[in-house]
């Protein structure tokens, strides 16, 4: 089994940003990674498009045959995800060694 890529965005998503985060995937992906958790505990605030972006990056894992698993997200984002219905889709965890261990 790969190991699991941890992702830490510990930044306000902007487009560099999250164009850095998708090629990081990519190349994550192409190495044979399939199994990522990205750490959302300091992302503090995060828009319409940054919440787009984490919704490309799941996809893109996904489409590779990978699982992607979320981790510490903080009560604004929460709510943002719950509102557009993202909580339904994303596993979301509380503690990284929890999203890391149910793989």
């Amino acid at each position: 089994m790969d190991d699991v890529a941890v992702l830490d965005l510990s930044y306000c998503v902007t487009s560099d940003e999250s164009a850095h985060v998708r090629e990081s995937i990519q190349e994550l992906l192409h190495g044979g990674t399939k199994e990522f958790v990205v750490d959302l505990a300091q992302a503090t605030y995060m828009d319409s498009s940054d919440v787009g972006a984490l919704l490309a990056a799941y996809k893109s894992i996904q489409a590779a045959g990978g699982k992607c698993k979320f981790v510490g997200a903080p009560p604004q984002l929460l709510r943002t995800l719950q509102r557009v219905n993202l909580h339904k889709v994303f596993e979301l965890f509380v503690h990284e060694s929890a999203a890391v261990s149910s793989f």
